[in-house]
């Protein structure tokens, strides 16, 4: 399951699932079905797992969530999808960081202006450079 939802095989997810596989299925170092969508943007399987009750804010062994995957490699609309089911922002890794610290990291202006849409008012657990940030990515 967590291998077809890496590659975007919504036809073989809903299989699994219709066969009674757990959407909230793991690859050996924790890494869920969810995650592994989220990692190649594949919003249309993310949604198939999430209206099958996928836990979005499952952790893997590292403890990466969904959103953080999604805000690590640049996926604003797997982000927004993540957010809209209920992924929390604030939750931090193993290192300490949360998905908005993994957006700064990467400098990513779209993500980043997103998250700050959302959070409205910085939370103590964003980074206090973010509304720097995310003004100097809008200039470029």
């Amino acid at each position: 399951m967590v291998d077809s939802a890496y590659n975007g095989d919504g036809v073989a997810v809903k299989a699994a699932l219709a066969n009674g596989v757990s959407a909230d299925a793991k690859s050996p170092v924790g890494m869920t079905a969810l995650m592994a969508a989220a990692r190649n943007n594949h919003v249309k399987v993310m949604d198939l797992l999430i209206g099958a009750g996928a836990n979005v804010n499952a952790r893997d062994s590292n403890g990466w969530t969904a959103l953080m995957t999604a805000a690590y490699k640049g996926h604003t609309e797997a982000v927004k999808t993540l957010v809209d089911a209920g992924a929390i922002i604030d939750i931090r890794n193993n290192d300490g960081q949360t998905a908005v610290d993994l957006s700064v990291e990467r400098k990513d202006g779209e993500t980043l202006s997103y998250f700050y849409d959302v959070i409205g008012t910085k939370p103590n657990t964003t980074p206090a450079n973010i509304e720097t940030q995310v003004q100097q990515n809008q200039r470029q």
